[in-house]
């Protein structure tokens, strides 16, 4: 099934992210999951700088504890995370939309940069989009943040996980502390 993977980078520009658009999330990216498969060898695909990219794993390219909350998608029939998953990985190897997260910052109103150039929240929005399912209402994929994606109340919490200097995960085992720790 796919899974919505919500980052707390701890970069410079994670932070900024984060400060401007009131959130603990600074970046999104789409999980398929098979049944009882622990999300530390799931694949995952984000609009990442440099282009659209699919990873072995959601901890892979991601800076050593950098938090990252996984979220089932409700009520996501299975042909539609199916056609959701297709499409995302069609996209593979498209540009990065480097406007999109620049005006996230100062908050300037300009037109994203197109279909085929992507932010990490524009690419799951569409994704979800796509599939008739509704992430977010009377919204524009360029308008949304990786915050918005997470505070959609059609994402249910499953688990979190801090990447270790492999590239790989340690589970968080105390949910409280964790959201009490941000």
């Amino acid at each position: 099934m796919l899974y919505v993977a919500g980052y707390q980078g701890k970069d410079w520009w994670s932070r900024a992210i984060r400060w401007q658009t009131w959130s603990k999330w600074s970046h999104v990216a789409l999980v398929w999951r098979e049944p009882d498969q622990p999300f530390a060898i799931c694949p995952m695909v984000e609009a990442w700088p440099g282009g659209v990219r699919r990873q072995p794993t959601p901890y892979e390219g991601h800076a050593p504890g950098t938090v990252v909350d996984f979220f089932s998608v409700v009520g996501l029939s299975a042909k539609q995370a199916d056609d959701a998953w297709k499409w995302a990985l069609g996209t593979v190897g498209e540009r990065y939309d480097y406007w999109s997260v620049i005006r996230f910052v100062p908050r300037w109103l300009m037109p994203a940069a197109g279909r085929d150039a992507w932010f990490c929240a524009e690419h799951v929005f569409t994704a979800l989009g796509r599939v008739e399912w509704p992430v977010l209402l009377r919204t524009d994929p360029a308008e949304v943040s990786p915050g918005m994606i997470i505070r959609s109340p059609m994402l249910h919490y499953c688990e979190s996980g801090v990447c270790d200097n492999s590239g790989e995960a340690e589970p968080w085992t105390d949910f409280t502390m964790k959201w009490n720790a941000a």
